[in-house]
């Protein structure tokens, strides 16, 4: 989700069924045609998106499959509150599903996001947002989390932090340019190609109630935070 002149642009990986099953029962070889596609809607809100998108699909949608919720810091800076209160309270989204604050736009997230050795993108999905396990870099962040974080008196809302691997990162967001997380690809020049399909999910965001307010390091013996007031 990025905004623009005060509404929303909310995308949509939807899985194409009859590829998805090829791809799970092949045994060799590989198709360029994609598992899923994107589709973007503009609209005043989450809410209106998912009807309207349910409009015109031949296929309803059921977002008890969404596996990640990707909103860009364009969006988050300026509040999260309307957009994950209604996630949350859909009786289709899974308050297991994780959140990714991107520091590109949402639509560019989502199409960066194949991995050669994956077929299946909710699977890659699953391997991603896990691998906090296993590295340290992130955490495991879901909806549940973010709301939880955003009510509490004592403590503030964080969610996973991602990029497009490869990107400027000056260029893709004017928002808090100094910071800059170890371990992400800061080498690429910004401009992506058909190739460049490859995402980083490295340190966190940070939220002052539903406002983010930082991009923070993290790791299994080492956390820095820095936050505005």
């Amino acid at each position: 989700m990025n905004g623009t002149d005060n509404n929303l642009k909310v995308s949509f990986q939807i899985a194409v069924p009859s590829r998805t099953t090829s791809s799970e029962g092949s045994t060799g070889g590989s198709s360029d045609s994609p598992d899923t596609v994107i589709d973007t809607i503009d609209c005043p809100s989450v809410e209106y998106a998912i009807s309207l998108a349910n409009g015109y699909i031949s296929k309803k949608l059921n977002l008890s499959h969404c596996k990640v919720i990707v909103i860009s810091e364009q969006v988050a800076a300026n509040g999260i509150s309307d957009i994950v209160y209604t996630l949350y309270n859909h009786p289709e989204v899974r308050p297991s599903s994780n959140v990714i604050i991107s520091r590109s736009t949402a639509y560019d997230f989502l199409a960066s996001s194949k991995s050669s050795l994956e077929n299946i993108t909710a699977k890659y999905y699953e391997i991603v947002t896990t691998s906090s396990q296993t590295t340290g870099f992130t955490s495991d962040i879901t909806l549940s989390d973010v709301i939880s974080g955003i009510s509490d008196t004592f403590g503030e809302a964080s969610a996973i932090l991602g990029s497009v691997a490869g990107e400027d990162k000056a260029s893709s967001t004017n928002i808090y340019e100094t910071d800059t997380i170890a371990g992400e690809d800061t080498s690429g020049s910004g401009q992506k190609t058909e190739t460049s399909s490859n995402i980083d999910v490295v340190g966190l965001s940070v939220f002052k109630g539903d406002v983010l307010v930082r991009r923070i390091n993290c790791g299994r013996n080492n956390l820095s935070l820095n936050c505005y007031e």
